[in-house]
């Protein structure tokens, strides 16, 4: 669990500073760690979904998981875009990643500050 909300949390940094830089081999370094990061989260989001799922619940459990992530990435998409073209594309970037960062470490610390 804790590596789960360390790699969005670290996403979401990396993003903050892909926002931010006005360099081009900072920018890359900042997605490099950036998709590290979402890769390390996909990775323990799946196992931990799919490890925690009685077999025969499994296919119906990873459809509606699909569903969900799949059907909601054109939502924020639309977000971001209209965000991007009311005030800047580098805002918008700021402002998801730290909507990201914010929502990881809150939960984090919520789950785990016991």
């Amino acid at each position: 669990g804790r590596l789960l909300f360390a790699g969005v949390g670290v996403f979401g940094l990396a993003m903050i500073g892909f926002g931010l830089s006005e360099h081009f081999l900072l920018s890359l370094l900042c997605l490099y760690v950036s998709g590290l990061a979402d890769m390390i989260s996909v990775n323990v989001r799946q196992s931990l979904v799919q490890g925690n799922t009685p077999d025969e619940m499994r296919g119906r459990v990873m459809g509606i998981y699909g569903f969900t992530f799949g059907g909601f990435f054109p939502i924020g998409s639309l977000v971001a875009g209209t965000l991007a073209h009311a005030v800047s594309a580098p805002f918008a970037v700021i402002f998801g990643a730290c909507v990201c960062a914010v929502a990881a470490f809150t939960v984090a610390r919520s789950r785990y500050s016991a």
